[in-house]
């Protein structure tokens, strides 16, 4: 433990030569005077085009959609379609694979039918899904393969008229399997999933006998390798392998999860394989592509960087501030053509839980070419700091809206990455390794930042303040209380509970935008009084009395990680003068609940989904709850079904989780354009486009109902139809949860508002505190030391985390 503790000193001490680094590539010097666009920018136009193939959504009631891709001078998108059948009401009936062909403008030139071309293959059972497309000699190849079995096949299309061009060719893999002496069959296989990796065929083979998985690599449909994955990266490891993607010069990468979670390396041309532990993995939010240039590329918010997976050394080619686009969709971009002059990136489909059943939005490919004005010289700059390894849809929009708008203003944006504290080494299952992990990257991140501002070199704004304490300071941030007060906010639009919440000693340092909350579902005709939380003795009694001693949060979690939710639950409390003291009754009394009731729970999280028909019918926690689909899967008490708060000393209600937020620094010298962004950012325009979690605009959360209940009708009547009934007017529970949908009758969007008004609280993650608490209480809890020497130990760490503050 002392070790640990010297580790963590000292990572923490480097944090001011971590910000000056920082200060030196990422953030831009602001001082006193106010900075401008300088004419000698570069600057792209954008060409935004949408590849829209204009489905019938009374006709198409699923469409998965994959691409795009670029074919010569043409765009490709495939596409799996599950249309209505009319001679079964509310039933999908009809599945079809299709292919779009549209050109440079996003004109839909064909849609293609094609099972017409996989149906002449040689395959006895003829069940055939599509895989994927690239361009070939003169214009586009196509893989499919015979459902569940190794049948593999290709054919090329011609661009113009859509129709076969030559023959069609088979892909053997029993040479692969053959190339591994194990005894092993090619038919106890079946395709996991398939790539196109530069000028290779990338497969993941999967074993019905549960004897491994199996990575071949093919050319020209040839096999060339065949990896036993077990065999190169050790016993149990490799069970299941994510996408395989291309970082350029014949290399690929893969997240491989088994006893471990790894990030593997895999070098196409010779099969070897490579653990990766000294390098950061990519975030969610980034993108890792292979351009026909041969090099690698990562796209993140920011722009496109040519990216060395051995340094991780990013080198930016394109800068997002020299380009008006949405930074959500460019974030999720493929380049697909790059030079000097002119980049061609790829956007897919974004495809969220709140509309998984509705049409998808169109693809998007952008073309950025130089040009020699800055249509922006002279515009006083506005610096939006982000704490995250991306942005959401809502704060793209926002810096969107405001830059194509604002006439004296231009908004450029930062992230402080929480990433670039995270090797790939770091990855864990363990739950509480993963909390401990976490806490550490974002205290690091807080720290170069209120380095930066402390320098004059800081942010004018910082999107996701919320998520460290260690900004609440005047010294860094601006109380905004007078804007909560001006003409410019009408507390009516807002879920103002949520904003009200968030103050600290009478003071706003930031203001919601976006967020999550924890709570526990169970069955409300159990409780009593309407009852919206639990003190702990009312908790404990719950539990034993009305769940059979069947406690639901560390069913999920472990006891750490529910001691941690609820320190950030009740941080608020116990903070005196603006610093933390845990030698008071109440943690006391949180630490003494949970080492005499709260069982010691999971410390690994299960990757594989839980079959939800085996949730216990007591009661259910959820961490996240931000969209219907939260509820709805989870839903075991019908119209009983009510959420509640986790356990506090007061017997409070819900608590949100702040997953966004907006905070002006202190002594920021473009104030009065940080107020014109936030006004955008707060409106029905920007925030109805928040997908990843609930926006704090009312407005924008009635839209997104209406969104999520059209889904869920569209999702309830395909269930419906593939019941053994086969009636609409029937849908078993337990597949209405597995589904996550809910019969329309039901008002369970009902539930989920009075939910969101129920909130009375906000988690503050006080990060290096939560990580000292992490690494002190354990021994408690275990019976191993008293509670007076741990609070004692907490207390003497965290006195010098404020004291550096």
């Amino acid at each position: 433990m002392e070790v640990s503790r010297r580790i963590i000193s000292f990572v923490l001490a480097t944090v001011m030569l971590a910000s000056v680094c920082l200060c030196a590539s990422s953030c831009k010097a602001k001082g006193a005077a106010v900075k401008t666009v300088s004419e000698t920018d570069p600057w792209y136009t954008s060409k935004r085009v949408e590849l829209d193939p204009k489905f019938d959504p009374e006709i198409c009631m699923y469409v998965s959609p994959n691409g795009p891709f670029k074919c010569h001078d043409k765009y490709v998108m495939t596409y799996s379609v599950s249309e209505k059948n009319p001679a079964i009401p509310g039933n999908y009936g009809i599945t079809r694979d299709l292919m779009g062909i549209f050109d440079e403008e996003g004109t839909l030139l064909h849609m293609i039918d094609l099972y017409d071309i996989m149906s002449k293959m040689p395959s006895t059972f003829r069940t055939f899904s599509l895989l994927k497309c690239c361009e070939s000699e003169k214009g586009v190849r196509l893989y499919f393969v015979d459902s569940g079995f190794l049948a593999t096949y290709c054919c090329d299309i011609d661009l113009e008229s859509g129709c076969q061009t030559g023959d069609s060719q088979t892909l053997d893999y029993s040479a692969a399997l053959n190339m591994v002496p194990d005894g092993s069959r090619s038919d106890d296989y079946c395709l996991f999933s398939f790539s196109l990796i530069e000028d290779y065929e990338v497969i993941v083979l999967s074993s019905y006998s549960g004897s491994g998985t199996k990575l071949v690599v093919a050319r020209d449909m040839k096999a060339i390798q065949c990896i036993d994955l077990q065999k190169a990266l050790g016993p149990g490891e490799g069970a299941v392998i994510f996408e395989i993607t291309g970082i350029g010069n014949g290399m690929a990468v893969f997240n491989s999860f088994g006893k471990s979670n790894l990030w593997v390396k895999l070098e196409l041309a010779t099969g070897n394989v490579t653990k990766i532990t000294d390098v950061k993995p990519v975030p969610m939010g980034q993108t890792l592509s292979s351009a026909p240039d041969g090099k690698g590329y990562l796209t993140k918010a920011t722009g496109i960087y040519e990216y060395d997976l051995e340094s991780g050394e990013e080198k930016i080619r394109l800068n997002f501030d020299c380009c008006n686009v949405n930074r959500f969709e460019t974030q999720f971009a493929s380049v697909i053509d790059i030079d000097e002059n002119k980049v061609i990136i790829a956007c897919p489909p974004v495809i969220t839980a709140i509309e998984c059943n509705l049409l998808p939005p169109p693809a998007v490919v952008y073309t950025l070419e130089k040009t020699d004005k800055n249509p922006n010289a002279g515009k006083k700059l506005l610096t939006v700091a982000s704490l995250n390894d991306s942005l959401t849809n809502a704060e793209s929009e926002a810096i969107k809206i405001f830059n194509d708008q604002n006439q004296e203003y231009y908004a450029q944006l930062i992230l402080y990455e929480q990433n670039d504290y995270i090797t790939a080494g770091d990855v864990s299952y363990g739950i509480d390794a993963t909390d401990r992990n976490r806490y550490s990257a974002m205290a690091l991140v807080s720290g170069s930042l209120t380095s930066d501002i402390r320098s004059g070199m800081g942010p004018d704004i910082v999107l996701g303040a919320a998520q460290s304490v260690d900004l609440f300071n005047s010294s860094y941030l601006t109380d905004l209380t007078p804007y909560l007060k001006s003409k410019a906010y009408d507390p009516s639009a807002y879920y103002s509970n949520i904003i009200e919440a968030a103050r600290m000693d009478g003071k706003t340092y930031y203001i919601p935008t976006e967020f999550a909350v924890t709570g526990i579902l169970t069955d409300g005709s159990k409780l009593d009084n309407d009852r919206k939380g639990f003190t702990y003795e009312e908790y404990a009694s719950f539990v034993k009395e009305q769940l059979n001693g069947a406690e639901p949060v560390t069913r999920k979690s472990s006891r750490m990680h529910f001691l941690n939710l609820c320190v950030q639950r009740n941080y608020a409390q116990w903070l005196k003068d603006g610093k933390i003291d845990f030698d008071q009754k109440g943690f006391i009394e949180l630490a003494s609940f949970f080492e005499e009731n709260i069982p010691e729970g999971i410390s690994e999280s299960n990757w594989i989904s839980e079959d939800r028909n085996q949730e216990p019918e007591y009661a259910v926690f959820i961490e996240d709850i931000s969209c219907l689909k939260s509820l709805a899967c989870n839903n075991f008490f019908g119209e009983n079904i009510t959420v509640t708060g986790l356990p506090s000393s007061d017997g409070k209600g819900l608590s949100a989780i702040i997953t966004g937020s907006f905070s002006i620094t202190a002594g920021s010298p473009v104030e009065e354009g940080a107020y014109m962004f936030l006004d955008i950012l707060l409106s029905e325009d920007s925030q109805k486009k928040s997908k990843q979690a609930i926006p704090v605009n009312r407005a924008a959360v009635m839209y997104r109902m209406e969104r999520e209940t059209e889904d869920n009708r569209r999702g309830y009547i395909r269930v419906a139809g593939n019941t053994a009934a086969g009636f609409s007017e029937w849908v078993p529970p337990e597949d209405q949860r597995d589904e996550a949908v809910f019969d329309p009758e039901f008002d369970l969007q009902g539930v989920f508002l009075d939910m969101i008004e129920n909130v009375d609280s906000i988690q503050i993650p006080d990060n290096a505190v939560l990580m000292i608490i992490s690494e002190e209480m354990p021994p408690y809890l275990i019976g191993q030391k008293d509670i007076g020497s741990v609070v004692s130990a907490i207390n003497s760490r965290t006195q010098v985390v404020f004291s550096e503050r």
